[in-house]
């Protein structure tokens, strides 16, 4: 179970990381981007949002991965 959730956390941090580069791309060219047919905004405060929740949910998975392989 707890691997599971691992993997969904990952899952999220690394769509908020293809959300932030997208946003970015979208804010140098001009033009929106899309995602799965969906708009990725494209101003400062989404790239920035998207960056921090990526390092949030990434830190956690690599910090709870850590503690699970030192316990082996």
């Amino acid at each position: 179970m707890k691997d599971l959730l691992l993997l969904l956390l990952q899952i999220i941090a690394g769509v908020c990381l293809i959300g932030f580069i997208l946003s970015v791309v979208g804010i140098l060219w001009g033009k929106p981007m899309y995602l799965k047919g969906a708009e990725v905004p494209a101003d400062w405060r989404a790239a920035v949002s998207f960056l921090v929740a990526a390092a949030i949910f990434g830190g956690i998975v690599y910090l709870w991965d850590r503690k699970k392989k030192s316990a082996q």
